[in-house]
């Protein structure tokens, strides 16, 4: 007797391959059987009725560290069909944690994670990994050990070259982590104290990363004017050190660099002709979303963090030189300033913990200046003082057709880099990306056929990770398995009303349970850490 039996599904498998009719059996953990028509009986039977049963989907990029355990966080993924997040990007992750640095860890957190506190930090992959079987989740999770909290542990937010042993210290973390079972290494050059890091030392830390087999993701220094130099010295590294790459939110940011994805994609396959492994990753919105402190020089954080950076803005001259640099730019192609790319206008305050700061929510820079009568520097710069460098942005700066060039790109798969928080108003990423692929990329502007839009977001996303058993359906696969109508998918999170759940997944399956059924949530938590096959 199976466990569940889907019957009547329309088949889409993950490869790319045509939708085909037919059963799916699962018994425990595992898909047992797949056919035209399977006999037997189930201890449960799902009419698909000709809905499309599919991979569950792996968000490839997102920052669900600190709340893959909140329930409210990730209902949101699961009613857009995601069943595997993948965490520690862009140089963030929860571990590893040395005890005698948890303030500057949590400071380097705060910035995509808001208002939390130790009891999130783990002094390993295997604690974090414990932390998440012990609990139970909504979703499987797949940790990559991230940059920043590396340089952190061992070097706290100092700017500078790396001592020969604390290059070796961070070396042998990045090791013992996916020795542990992390499935790569990630980096955010745009942030502290990633940003303090040159080639040498990155091509030294991803050699680590390779001879352990797993893969290296990158938010690059800048997707504004020097995105291109960026680009290029993320290949430099991985064809430097060996490693296989992902290219972080394939983005140009700034209408002056609108078209520049092209010429990024060009690089990629060039790189690819001559042996570098890269592919890439991008959500489908016009706007992106991180930290207002990220608007400042990495300078002003250094030694400190966003502490340091609160400091130095009660300086009445220091405060007149970060201005300046915000504004207008002046520290060389390591920065950039966003501010005269995007616009005061275009740059919204999401998200704050403050509770009297409440009234900025949803709010443009430009818009609080004028309402207050005040440059928009004094409004950012204050905000981030009176928040702690706690609060969110939305930047909307992006092309809609670098965003379908992308889509089209063969080596592009699915993200949302989606940002949940309990307050504010998010980025809708986090509530709908997967969804809206789906209504606008294959339903309403079809530049995608389902087949390819499902396997950007299955099977492409578990290889390149190293999870052989999942992100297909195949007998002896990980039963991780959606239903859905794809003509009645539909995003319903927006930038004014971003806590929507998105609609048309009527079963959601993790692990070979329900936590969907019938556009209901159940009471199984059965998600867990996911590892790859280790490389001795």
């Amino acid at each position: 007797m199976f466990d569940i039996l889907i019957r009547n599904a329309k088949i889409v498998d993950g490869t790319g391959s045509p939708w085909f009719y037919g059963d799916i059996a699962v018994s425990g953990e595992r898909i047992t059987d797949i056919a035209p028509h399977i006999s037997g009986d189930a201890r449960h039977v799902i009419d698909a009725n000709g809905q499309v049963a599919s991979p569950g989907f792996i968000d490839m990029h997102c920052h669900d560290d600190t709340i893959q355990l909140v329930d409210e966080a990730m209902v949101a993924k699961v009613f857009q069909g995601v069943t595997t997040v993948v965490t520690g990007n862009c140089g963030f992750s929860t571990f590893p944690m040395v005890p005698d640095k948890a303030d500057l860890a949590l400071a380097h957190l705060a910035s995509v994670s808001g208002d939390i506190t130790k009891d999130v930090l783990d002094t390993s992959f295997d604690a974090y990994r414990n932390r998440i079987s012990r609990n139970g989740s909504l979703t499987n999770v797949a940790g990559l050990v991230g940059f920043g909290s590396i340089r952190t542990a061992v070097m706290g937010f100092d700017k500078r070259k790396p001592t020969a042993s604390e290059l070796q210290a961070m070396e042998s973390l990045i090791k013992e982590s996916m020795q542990q079972g992390a499935l790569g290494f990630t980096l955010g050059l745009l942030y502290v104290p990633d940003s303090y890091a040159d080639t040498e030392e990155l091509v030294a830390l991803c050699k680590a990363a390779a001879s352990m087999g797993g893969i290296v993701a990158c938010h690059v220094r800048t997707y504004e004017t020097h995105l291109i130099e960026s680009v290029k010295e993320f290949l430099e590294i991985l064809a430097c050190s060996g490693a296989r790459g992902q290219l972080s939110h394939l983005q140009a940011g700034g209408k002056n660099n609108w078209g520049k994805v092209n010429d990024v994609l060009e690089l990629m396959a060039e790189a690819r002709a001559k042996g570098t492994d890269i592919t890439c990753d991008m959500y489908p919105y016009i706007a992106g979303s991180t930290s207002l402190s990220t608007l400042f020089p990495p300078w002003t954080q250094e030694k400190g963090g966003v502490k340091r950076l609160t400091e130095l803005l009660e300086d009445p001259t220091i405060r007149e030189r970060i201005h300046q640099e915000t504004v207008y730019g002046g520290t060389g192609n390591q920065w950039e300033t966003k501010v005269p790319l995007i616009g005061w206008d275009r740059i919204v305050v999401a998200s704050v913990v403050n509770e009297d700061l409440k009234a900025f929510e949803g709010k443009s820079l430009g818009e609080l200046g004028r309402e207050r009568g005040r440059e928009p520097f004094d409004v950012l710069a204050d905000l981030v003082c009176l928040d702690e460098g706690r609060s969110t942005s939305i930047m909307f700066s992006f092309d809609p057709k670098d965003i379908e060039t992308t889509y089209k790109s063969p080596l592009h798969m699915v993200c949302s880099d989606g940002m949940w928080t309990p307050q504010g108003k998010p980025h809708p990423r986090h509530f709908g990306a997967f969804a809206k692929v789906i209504r606008m990329f294959v339903q309403e502007s079809p530049i995608l056929m389902l087949e390819d839009a499902i396997r950007k977001m299955t099977s492409m996303p578990a290889q390149r990770l190293g999870l052989m058993d999942t992100g297909l359906l195949r007998t002896g696969m990980r039963a991780d398995i959606v239903v859905f109508e794809p003509e009645s998918v539909k995003d319903n999170a927006t930038f004014a009303e971003p806590r929507q759940l998105s609609e048309g997944f009527s079963h959601v399956m993790v692990n070979g349970k329900l936590v969907l059924q019938d556009g209901e949530l159940t009471e199984e938590r059965p998600g867990r850490a996911l590892t790859r096959a280790i490389r001795r």
